[in-house]
């Protein structure tokens, strides 16, 4: 019996164990249901609404671009991708490329090991690499790495012995034992660590790919921080060549009408090369300064040299020379304005002033060339001047000419001061009758033939000899040969002494006739203007002609 109720105890429990199995493979199955979508199984966690990619579906055609969703509807559920689990696409001959969405946190180990991606990139939601993800995937040739991925797996890369490129982000702090091993086509490491470069690195993390060729590059201005030095052939990175960085240099004028820049390199250049900028300023203009991009002042030299070490702005400032006017005089005058500094091509104007009676004659440089006689002067500032006054004694113009019958000798130029002599000669048949002068000569000066004077330059400046023909004989002729006949003009009346009867012309020494008449009476009223006339008679007795000055 008792047996009997031992074996039905273990029957009882058998049973309850058996019907317990049954009970959790029945919730296991409720909790974890797999899902195709577009060849991609999934498996769904009710409890949290997520999805893990767990196989692809083998009958695509090779190459094939998987797209995995960030999230997906089932039923009445919406799932989130949060996981692609170990092994899901191990040995995967069909997919070529995968596309990883940032809902993705986890992916497990050997996830895409062996598998036929040809390229990938990773999100920032993935912080840890699992064991071998991507090994052995020998047709992968380019990675990327996004920022926010913390931490590189061990062996993550290994063997993937086509990858010739991979790129990691600032967030990533370390890379594990084997995770690009025997990556022997590796040729570019892009390192995008701005700051601390020795993050912890496994030592064989690069066993196997070769020094040689394959290159390191790192972000721009980050050099110093990867070990540069000036007198450095090159830097290195775990044994890797780093490739120097190409920066830019935009030397600008604040005006290219004042001169340019040149440079003794041109085009990007690599960090730490010495670059020298040449001001080149021209006539008339010089540097102030070189400036940065923020406008801070660098340096007044023509030449400024510098070592490149970030993308550089530089601008040379330019301004226009100033030069010295420098006035002096010579004798008889002086400086009366215009000396200084000036900028150049500023429009300058300098004065003299001379003595009495003399006048500036010209502005002559420091070589002693002749410049202008203008005064003001008025000339361009090019460089330092040196300008003389040189003064003259005033001199004037003499004018003379002659009416018919005769000629005016002397005249021409006479400085001041100076003695002034002419003399009127009249041909035969002609009587000199006086010097004339005036606007229009209408003015007796003299009526002697020799007229002489010292010049102080008030005097009339143009003078007339005049002539008139002698007359005929038998009465009193202008030299007064015959006494018996008479003329002559005083108190606004012309007299006559023995004239009576004949006919009485009056002429201006230029022969213009002002009064005409027979004589009668011994005076004749007539209202003359000063002047030179000639007075010609004629009657019974012959010809009378005589001069009058009215005065």
């Amino acid at each position: 019996m008792v047996y009997e109720y031992l074996n039905t105890q273990n029957y009882m429990k058998r049973g309850m164990l058996l019907a317990g199995i049954c009970l959790a493979c029945v919730l296991q199955t409720m909790k974890a249901d797999r899902v195709e979508i577009d060849g991609v199984v999934y498996a769904t966690d009710d409890k949290t609404a997520t999805a893990a990619v767990v196989s692809f579906i083998e009958d695509y055609p090779k190459g094939s671009k998987l797209d995995i969703p960030s999230d997906f509807p089932y039923f009445s559920n919406r799932y989130t991708v949060t996981e692609i689990a170990q092994s899901a696409f191990y040995g995967n001959k069909w997919i070529g490329s995968v596309t990883i969405p940032n809902s993705v946190t986890n992916i497990g180990d050997w996830a895409f090991y062996g598998s036929s991606l040809t390229s990938v990139t990773i999100p920032g939601s993935i912080k840890h690499f699992a064991e071998a993800v991507f090994a052995a995937c020998t047709s992968l040739k380019s990675v990327l790495i996004k920022e926010g991925v913390i931490h590189i797996g061990n062996r993550a890369f290994q063997n993937c012995s086509s990858l010739t490129s991979v790129t990691i982000p600032n967030s990533a702090e370390g890379i594990g034992t084997m995770a690009f091993e025997n990556c022997t086509k590796l040729q570019d490491i892009h390192l995008e660590w701005d700051n601390n470069p020795e993050r912890y690195i496994f030592e064989d993390a690069f066993a196997g790919v070769p020094t040689t060729s394959c290159r390191i590059h790192i972000p721009k201005g980050t050099e110093e921080k990867y070990g540069w030095k000036s007198d450095a052939a090159s830097i290195k990175w775990h044994g890797f060549s780093i490739i120097p960085n190409q920066y830019s240099v935009v030397a600008k004028t604040n005006d290219l009408a004042m001169g340019n820049v040149s440079r003794s390199i041109n085009g990007d250049l690599a960090y730490g090369t010495e670059v020298t900028l040449t001001a080149n300023p021209v006539d008339g203009y010089h540097l102030v300064k070189w400036t940065d991009a923020g406008g801070d002042s660098l340096s007044s030299d023509t030449l400024f040299t510098f070592i490149l070490t970030r993308d550089t702005t530089i601008q040379a400032h330019f301004a226009k020379n100033n030069y010295q006017v420098s006035l002096s005089a010579g004798k008889n005058g002086r400086i009366k304005s215009g000396e200084g500094k000036y900028a150049y091509d500023t429009q300058v104007e300098v004065r003299a002033e001379a003595d009495e009676n003399y006048h500036l004659a010209k502005w002559v440089n420091a070589a002693g060339d002749s410049l202008s006689d203008a005064n003001p002067y008025k000339f361009a500032v090019k460089g330092n001047t040196r300008l003389t006054a040189i003064f003259a004694i005033d001199r004037y113009r003499i004018a003379i000419d002659a009416t018919e019958g005769g000629q005016a000798l002397g005249g021409e130029y006479y400085d001041y001061g100076t003695l002034v002599a002419m003399e009127a000669v009249p041909d035969s048949g002609y009587v000199f009758t006086g010097w004339m002068a005036g606007d229009s000569f209408n003015i007796l000066i003299s009526d002697r033939r020799k007229l002489s004077f010292v010049l102080t330059g008030k005097e009339y400046k143009a003078y007339r000899a005049v002539f008139a023909k002698e007359p005929l004989t038998g009465f009193e002729t202008l030299l007064g040969v015959n006494g018996a006949a008479q003329a002559y003009y005083a108190d606004g009346a012309l007299h006559l002494v023995n004239l009576e009867g004949c006919f009485i012309s009056v002429s201006t020494i230029t022969g213009e006739k002002v009064l005409q008449f027979k004589a009668g009476d011994t005076e004749y009223p007539a209202a003359l203007p000063a002047g030179i006339y000639i007075l010609n008679a004629a009657g019974g007795r012959g010809r009378y002609v005589a001069k009058l000055v009215v005065k």
